[in-house]
């Protein structure tokens, strides 16, 4: 039985794909000249800032600082909150179960998103790229498991990104793909849920 949910953000609770990749093609005009095509960037999504400045061969510090201010525009015009995500957070939250978030979002990036929809007040803690080695790596399941005490065996990790379960893995959890996402199903997740009500099939 799982009492604890981890979620991603991006692909899974939010739409962000359009301004991230948006975001990330002005940055990279505006600091080499050239912008990669958004087909391209698209394959990128929910690749940590640090990594996609490494990738283009750019300054970390300097990617995130413009990139931010690019998301920070675009956002408010392309984000949204997936169907039903907010009606299913209500009802778990409701079992008194542990809700918490793992992204590769900056900290600031994770608080300009969930300020805006109002989604911060249903988990416990998030462990942002700001404050653990971001995913792939187990580091931010760790720092959660830590923080929380919560039981290994009895989290589940909702996420859509190879990178997402390439985490949960490592960290020895269960994992579901959010199959809304639009990604290229994982086909060895230990759940394909459709719908993310479907969550409250597994509890």
């Amino acid at each position: 039985m799982f009492t604890c949910i981890l979620f991603d953000i991006d692909g899974t609770l939010l739409d962000t794909q359009k301004a991230s990749s948006l975001s990330a093609q002005k940055t990279l005009e505006d600091m080499t000249g050239n912008a990669p095509p958004l087909a391209e960037l698209d394959a990128l999504f929910g690749v940590a800032n640090h990594l996609m400045a490494q990738k283009y061969n750019v300054d970390p510090v300097q990617y995130t600082e413009i990139v931010d201010r690019h998301y920070e525009i675009v956002s408010a015009k392309y984000n949204r909150v997936y169907p039903f995500v907010v009606e299913t957070l209500e009802e778990l939250t409701q079992k008194a179960l542990t809700l918490g978030i793992i992204t590769a979002k900056s900290r600031w990036e994770y608080q300009h998103d969930f300020g805006r929809f109002e989604l911060e007040k249903y988990f416990r803690m998030a462990v942002t790229a700001s404050d653990a080695d971001p995913k792939p790596s187990p580091a931010p399941v760790e720092k959660f498991i830590q923080a929380t005490g919560v039981d290994r065996d009895e989290i589940l990790f909702l996420g859509d990104a190879s990178a997402d379960i390439r985490c949960a893995r490592a960290a020895g959890i269960s994992f579901a793909f959010a199959n809304w996402s639009g990604n290229k199903v994982i086909t060895e997740s230990d759940y394909i849920l459709d719908d993310i009500r479907d969550l409250l099939n597994l509890l």
